[in-house]
């Protein structure tokens, strides 16, 4: 079954939290962390890292936190969960991975497609997609 990591889970839910404020409001790890009952450390990793992509920026000090630094029409659900997870792979040897069947594979070709088909439809929706159906 495909699934994606809580890590992708948490930082979209992250992401989102901070596309419904007010964009100079900087939001705190651990208010949202309590809210959500998400560990906080593993959340300040996650936000972190999506500063490290750059459609987030910090403040810190009172009154500081994470807030968006781009339009949420312009945060691709795909690069998200890529750059949090890693390239959409159905199976081990699409992540660089050892197969000892890989001349005889008659899937291969047919997960690729599910790979290219997933990540296509998560580069479809962006964002402002989450924030509005919730």
């Amino acid at each position: 079954m495909l699934s994606m990591s809580r890590k992708a889970d948490y930082g979209l839910l992250f992401l989102s939290v901070l596309a419904k404020k007010d964009k100079s409001e900087y939001v705190s790890v651990k208010d949202v962390a309590k809210e959500n009952d998400i560990p906080s450390q593993f959340l300040a990793k996650i936000a972190s890292s999506l500063k490290e992509m750059g459609i987030v920026e910090s403040k810190e000090g009172v009154g500081g936190g994470y807030r968006l630094s781009i339009d949420p029409d312009e945060i691709p659900l795909g690069s998200v969960i890529e750059h949090l997870d890693g390239p959409v792979a159905p199976v081990s040897c699409m992540k660089g991975g050892e197969c000892s069947c890989m001349d005889s594979c008659g899937h291969k070709d047919v997960m690729e497609k599910v790979s290219d088909t997933v990540q296509s439809t998560l580069d479809d929706y962006s964002l402002s997609d989450l924030v509005k159906k919730e």
